[in-house]
């Protein structure tokens, strides 16, 4: 038997970045993808680790939470999907 996960996508209204920006946006990052070959067309991805894992935490920086993206870029054409 076999399973099909059921996802459901969603456009959510813009006046609900606020609701966002409560969620922490941060993460330990222990590895980073290097690109290997010039040509774009058979270029390839590789994960290769860190020499020392760092925490990245988007909320400690300023002007970087949802509710600031209307004064650092034109939103008027964004728009939020959920899944």
């Amino acid at each position: 038997m076999s399973i099909k996960p059921q996802c459901r996508i969603v456009e959510e209204p813009m006046d609900l970045l606020a609701e966002y920006g409560i969620i922490p946006i941060r993460f330990e990052v222990r590895s980073a993808f290097e690109v290997v070959g010039d040509d774009p067309a058979t270029a390839e991805l590789r994960e290769k680790p860190v020499s020392v894992p760092w925490l990245k935490d988007y909320d400690t920086m300023n002007g970087e939470g949802p509710t600031r993206w209307a004064k650092n870029w034109d939103v008027s054409n964004w728009g939020i999907v959920a899944a």
